[in-house]
């Protein structure tokens, strides 16, 4: 599935605009430090692209998307300072679930789509999130904030199972004596595949309270893209390296109840997209020392991530 995204309902209360707390409550002082544990599921797919001419083809291409499907766990811990002038934040999530799907690989030769392997896939998926968010404006109902941060993504996958090849009707398959058709192959580790996101980014947040219980947020991150990939064809005895640059956008809204001045219940929704480029190189460790340098590669991953969210202030 490409992504999965449920939306929440929006809650209302019961207090008069006059009688609203602060966003931000310090639980009675100029300092605060919360601590959250949270759920979710995140969906969505980090795929890679490369492309080239050929002297007696022309164009080729092939892409390789990886599944994201899978539930994170993890928490956070948030420092408010100066009376909600300044709030550092500190984040880590781990996959609960390694089962993410199938791995599609497609290629294309002369414009024709010549082939198709699926592999279903494990999983190990990392997610670190470091920010500071100055609250430029605070109001007793409302702050808006800008921040800097740094995000780092892990995605690990094994591609072990069994492989379904299915060969198209084309040119290049005819030439080279290819019977159009799906093969089915024997459990094999046939592919690992690993890439770390790397993102720094500016961010801005705005938080409401409409009502004594409620808390709305929203913020929005403007990232650079920086991300290195390791592709090991086990089987073909291929191992292709990249390294990539490019931008990303990210966005969350989050309602928050707050049953108490100390405790926080929360259920968000965030959604973000990467795109990035790069120069693939390809080594054969097969013993012929062939290699391939400078291929064209393009890296993209579009998530969706919503879940649950409890935590304390202290």
């Amino acid at each position: 599935m490409k992504t999965v995204i449920a939306l929440l309902a929006l809650l209302a209360g019961g207090t008069t605009w006059g009688q609203i707390p602060a966003v931000t409550p310090t639980a009675g002082g100029a300092t605060s430090f919360e601590v959250t544990l949270e759920s979710g599921y995140l969906a969505g797919y980090s795929q890679y692209k490369i492309s080239g001419s050929d002297s007696v083809w022309g164009s080729w291409e092939s892409r390789l998307e990886w599944p994201l499907d899978c539930l994170l766990t993890g928490g956070k811990a948030v420092l408010v300072c100066s009376g909600g002038k300044y709030v550092a934040t500190v984040s880590f999530l781990t996959n609960l679930t390694d089962d993410p799907g199938e791995l599609r690989d497609y290629d294309w030769v002369a414009g024709e789509k010549t082939s198709k392997g699926v592999v279903d896939t494990s999983l190990e998926a990392h997610i670190l999130d470091l920010n500071l968010y100055w609250n430029m404006v605070r109001k007793p109902r409302f702050t808006l904030g800008l921040g800097l941060g740094y995000t780092w993504q892990h995605f690990s996958w094994d591609g072990d199972s069994e492989l379904t090849q299915t060969e198209y009707d084309s040119a290049y398959n005819r030439a080279g004596g290819i019977t159009p058709g799906t093969y089915h192959y024997p459990r094999e580790l046939w592919i690992t595949y690993r890439i770390d996101y790397h993102m720094p980014y500016l961010g801005v947040r705005a938080a409401a309270r409409p009502s004594e219980l409620v808390e709305l947020t929203g913020e929005g991150r403007l990232l650079l893209v920086i991300a290195h990939d390791r592709d090991d064809h086990v089987q073909r005895q291929k191992l292709s390296k990249t390294d990539y640059a490019g931008a990303g956008v990210e966005i969350e809204a989050t309602v928050i109840l707050h049953p108490t001045e100390w405790c926080r219940l929360g259920a968000f929704l965030q959604g973000s997209l990467l795109t990035a480029e790069g120069d693939q190189d390809q080594d054969f460790y097969d013993g012929s020392g062939l290699r391939f340098s400078g291929i064209e590669a393009e890296a993209k991953s579009l998530q969706g991530y919503a879940g649950l969210e409890a935590g304390v202030t202290f």
